[in-house]
């Protein structure tokens, strides 16, 4: 191979004898003494005497965090929400609590979760849903905490430990490394894989991708080394180094284990196993829980999903023809490794003919289904009952049952070759228990790809919704069928509230007009958890001025453009760039984008556009440096976004935050309701709206403007629930032509 291989990573204890120093130089003895094992997690009972009100009042005014930060800033509603949490914890109640922007929600969570957890020697697990405020909490606010309770006294100094524990597909796995390593020819991006990962290697004690920066082409080659989704590996075993057991190992020992969302869920979703039992949890940015348990809980067949699933078999019986290839084997043994061989990639080839008509039924299918509909533009097609009882479904039916004949033969002719690699003794020079794994994995595969197929096309659950997407990306149409429950809160309310002692839910926006009943109703929390809404300690009329042009023509008009290329032109020259907007829609971002470069390109300020000038991450990265810009964001822009304080003068708000009422998550969950407008697809906005409105002023010296530009929060009834959803500004009658001299009086 272009990188010879690991000796033994993965397989047998290295003898005395022999050296553990692989061809490539990673010493697998210092590998597994860099790992180590975590020292035990311990309990310190005398902390139990630590009555409830002792630990809400670490965070007064003459409290320990006030002694050891001479910035500390006391808030009152930080406070609240520590007594809130600390009686959840202690008292074994579920919480949702509403912590608005500047409250310190993560240090009022993590001090009692600490104390609780050390108090009881048990774990409580915190899960967020960005990597921005994971490392926020393993960076800034743990060590912080560690800090403050060790320098009080409350707690013996490296005492508390702490662990983040992400997806099994994050970490390097040693053993599949080897397996590419040790292929004869490999692909140009598994080599420069491999180049980029073997020095890094040498000194990681994460093997976390995130250390290293994979983009493009190296991201799509990292799953062909990273400890896959399947659990069939012989070094969780064998004992031999391994990141992923050395991160549980941590998270094991840990009184404060931090995950994502998606683990947490997807942990949920398998029973188990993927995060050390845990009786208590919090959940920070709770408002996303619903949409990633959405995606946890649901699944996408694309139509190149059979290259990806079926793309290892290439490389597995390549290797075994080689080891076939080596001196003293008996025929018989040579003549059925290339039967079962041969048997895998006959039956390949059929099922790759099988593949490709079943989807050319599914376009077939979509393009009959749409001709004549009003929505035929749409790229998405909600499966009904109705759909299920046409010919052309009847159709699509039969391709499917061919399908899954040819992918049935396909597992069990896998299953021979993994039978006949786990009963015969192969050359020494094999990498035989990688060969077991990958043939297991590749049988597993097809089998959840037979069952995705199944759940839509053979016997669909009335809870679940279908629907077929076909998304032109680049031109090329990529068609797929998914499937997403129709509703998460019962799974929610079966598979977590009832069987964890405490769960806290925390959010700047879970309320809407007041009341919890909405978020609580979608994600499954009991009528018998306790509520709790503390407000922001900013004073939002000293702070933010808000304007809603009353000359602003409505969304769907021609001159909505217009008005908006002028506001933003005015603004962004008024304040010097330092503005953002925030779209509902990529095409209207577009469209404004174009027309807004030249007259602010002529005053020196530039226009980055999401998706046109770069990616989220890079546009924020961008804003942060140059500041002299207009900022046009969407989705991923409403919510999450934490600018440099003072980087940010005026926000705009384009429409209110609706979704697509087309879409077939959206479609399928609002005939849940007796009125879907006003049970389910306003507060939905309202949210969405709230999180868009809390980008401007993230901490006690910002002063901005809010602009709203869309007049039906000031024509329609409805428009009441966002405007007493936010808190009180100053509000001043504008129009279309005063907007920039406005934000630029408040500032001044």
């Amino acid at each position: 191979g272009i990188l010879a291989g690991l000796e033994g990573a993965g397989g047998a204890q290295t003898s005395s004898r022999t050296s553990s120093v692989g061809l490539t130089g990673l010493d697998l003895e210092q590998l597994a003494i860099r790992l180590g094992s975590p020292e035990k997690r311990r309990a310190d009972p005398s902390l139990a005497d630590l009555a409830e009100e002792k630990v809400a009042g670490l965070l007064s005014r003459n409290g320990p965090f006030a002694k050891v930060f001479s910035g500390f800033e006391h808030r009152p509603e930080q406070e609240e929400m520590l007594a809130g949490v600390t009686k959840a914890m202690y008292h074994n109640q579920h919480l949702v609590v509403e912590g608005g922007t500047g409250v310190g929600k993560s240090m009022a969570y993590l001090l009692p979760a600490a104390l609780f957890a050390i108090s009881k020697g048990q774990r409580v697990v915190i899960s967020t849903n960005t990597i921005n405020l994971q490392e926020q909490l393993m960076n800034k606010d743990i060590p912080a905490l560690t800090e403050v309770l060790e320098q009080s006294g409350l707690v013996e100094k490296g005492v508390l430990k702490a662990a983040l524990l992400k997806g099994r597909t994050n970490y390097l796995c040693l053993r599949r490394w080897n397996h590419l390593a040790r292929s004869d020819s490999p692909t140009v991006d598994d080599a420069r894989l491999l180049a980029k990962t073997s020095v890094w290697m040498q000194n990681t004690t994460s093997g976390d991708r995130a250390e290293i920066n994979l983009a493009g082409r190296d991201a799509g080659s990292w799953s062909h080394i990273s400890a896959g989704e399947k659990g069939f590996c012989p070094g969780l075993r064998d004992g031999s180094p391994c990141f992923l057991r050395a991160a549980r190992e941590r998270a094991e020992q840990a009184h404060i284990v931090v995950v994502n969302h998606a683990l947490l869920l997807s942990d949920l979703a398998r029973g188990g196993g993927l995060i050390p039992e845990y009786q208590h949890l919090v959940i920070d940015e709770a408002h996303n829980l619903e949409d990633e348990a959405t995606r946890q809980f649901g699944f996408i067949v694309s139509q190149d999903k059979l290259d990806e699933v079926w793309e290892p078999q290439i490389r597995l019986t390549t290797q075994i023809r080689q080891a076939m290839a080596a001196e003293g084997l008996a025929s018989s043994v040579r003549q059925e490794a290339e039967t079962a061989v041969s048997g895998v990639e006959g039956e390949g080839a059929k099922v790759r003919q099988i593949w490709a008509r079943l989807w050319a039924e599914v376009e077939r299918f979509q393009a009959n289904q749409k001709s004549g509909s009003q929505d035929s533009n749409d790229p998405q097609l909600l499966i009904t009952s109705q759909i299920r009882n046409t010919q052309s479904w009847t159709d699509l039916h039969l391709a499917w049952e061919n399908l899954d004949v040819g992918l049935q033969q396909a597992a069990q002719n896998v299953g021979r070759l993994h039978r006949f690699l786990e009963s015969t003794k192969l050359p020494a020079a094999t990498d035989q228990p990688a060969l077991i794994m990958e043939t297991a994995n590749l049988m597993d595969d097809v089998e959840t790809l037979r069952d995705q197929f199944s759940s839509i096309l053979g016997n669909p659950l009335d809870d679940d919704i279908h629907w077929v997407s076909n998304d032109q990306m680049r031109g090329n149409p990529a068609i797929s069928l998914n499937s997403a429950p129709l509703d998460i809160s019962s799974t929610l309310a079966a598979d977590l509230f009832q069987h964890k002692d405490s769960v806290v839910l925390t959010s700047a926006t879970l309320s809407t007009e007041g009341s919890f009943e909405y978020f609580k109703s979608r994600v499954g929390v009991g009528g018998d958890s306790q509520e709790l809404l503390v407000g922001s300690p900013f004073d939002y009329q000293k702070a933010a001025l808000l304007l809603i042009p009353e000359d602003m023509p409505p969304p769907n008009s021609d001159r909505y453009v217009d008005a908006m290329v002028k506001v933003l032109t005015d603004l962004g020259t008024a304040m010097k760039g330092r503005t953002m907007a925030l779209f509902t829609s990529y095409a209207s971002l577009r469209a404004v984008a174009q027309r807004l470069r030249a007259p602010l390109m002529g005053e020196g300020i530039q226009v980055l556009a999401q998706s046109v000038d770069g990616s989220a991450q890079q546009l924020m990265t961008r804003f942060a440096e140059e500041p002299d810009s207009v900022l046009l964001g969407t989705s991923s822009f409403w919510e999450g976004v934490d600018l440099p304080s003072g980087m940010l003068k005026a926000l705009v708000l384009t429409r209110l935050p609706f979704q697509v009422p087309t879409d077939p998550i959206v479609k399928a969950r609002s005939n849940q309701y007796d009125e879907p407008f006003n049970q389910f697809t306003v507060p939905q906005a309202v949210l969405r709206f709230r999180q868009g409105f809390g980008r401007l002023i993230r901490n006690k010296e910002d002063k901005g403007t809010i602009v709203i530009m869309d007049n039906r929060i000031t024509g329609k009834s409805y428009g009441n629930s966002f405007l007493r959803s936010i808190p009180p500004c100053t509000l001043k009658p504008s129009s279309l032509t005063n907007i920039g001299q406005l934000a630029a009086q408040w500032i001044a």
